[in-house]
């Protein structure tokens, strides 16, 4: 070989792979549409009520005996954001400290008990705007990084009042 001269590479040079994938977007993810109302024994029971983007986050809170009673986030119908709903009524009181410090940091919302349905006990939710093009594994470390504040507690077991519920119920369907 001569002064100056390039040696050619003994190997051949390819297309590049990115070393780290990031995954699945929000756009990819499947909207559960089955009946949701089902008994959740084990941690594995969730992933079939809860969208693969606040999985994490719903099994660390079932991990840490918080009930979860809400969550969201796919493609089809949920893409601008995901959320996970407490029920505030069954946190024990250093949880409950724990979530008003998230509120007035602006980390969790806090929705009072109201006259409808749905909202038959006090509730805090965790919430993350989204886009479509947002991964999945982003949007997770979001969630947990603000579920991960919570400690572990006692399972506090929420009887539901059904004939509060029903008065609600009465009271929504006379204003209509």
């Amino acid at each position: 070989m001569k002064f100056g001269e390039k040696k050619k590479p003994s190997f051949n040079i390819g297309q590049k792979h990115p070393v780290f994938r990031l995954g699945k977007k929000i756009k990819d993810v499947a909207p559960i549409k089955e009946h949701t109302n089902i008994a959740i024994k084990t941690k594995e029971d969730l992933v079939a009520i809860v969208e693969e983007p606040c999985l994490k986050a719903c099994e660390m809170l079932f991990e840490k005996n918080i009930k979860t009673v809400d969550s969201g986030c796919n493609g089809e119908n949920s893409s601008h954001r995901a959320y996970v709903t407490i029920n505030y009524d069954t946190l024990s009181e250093k949880n409950k400290q724990i979530a008003d410090d998230l509120i007035k940091q602006g980390k969790m919302q806090f929705y009072p008990k109201g006259d409808n349905l749905r909202n038959y006990f006090n509730q805090v939710e965790v919430e993350v705007l989204t886009k479509p093009e947002d991964f999945v594994a982003n949007v997770e470390k979001k969630l947990l990084a603000v579920v991960s504040c919570f400690e572990r507690q006692d399972k506090i077991e929420y009887k539901r009042d059904f004939s509060a519920a029903f008065m609600q119920q009465m009271k929504q369907y006379e204003l209509s």
